[in-house]
């Protein structure tokens, strides 16, 4: 899944992922570690990569700042 994160200024944000069997993100080509999620200003692009082992799937994906949204970010799905 990819998508692009659209920040008005540099920061850095939680990013909550899950899929039913594992989940792997990158952001701007670097591997997330953990839940924080360092945005630049402008356009970031969001990559998760799903792994699926068997059965039916699904996944979500949550951006907050302080478990709030994010002011200003805009998302854009590919």
């Amino acid at each position: 899944v990819r998508t692009t994160l659209i920040s008005p200024v540099e920061q850095t944000v939680s990013l909550a992922a899950k899929c039913d069997d594992a989940v792997v993100a990158r952001i701007n080509g670097q591997l997330v570690e953990g839940k924080s999620l360092p945005l630049k200003k402008g356009r970031n692009e969001l990559v998760l990569k799903l792994i699926e082992n068997g059965g039916g799937w699904h996944f979500f994906c949550r951006v907050t700042s302080a478990r709030r949204s994010v002011e200003g970010l805009q998302i854009i799905a590919e």
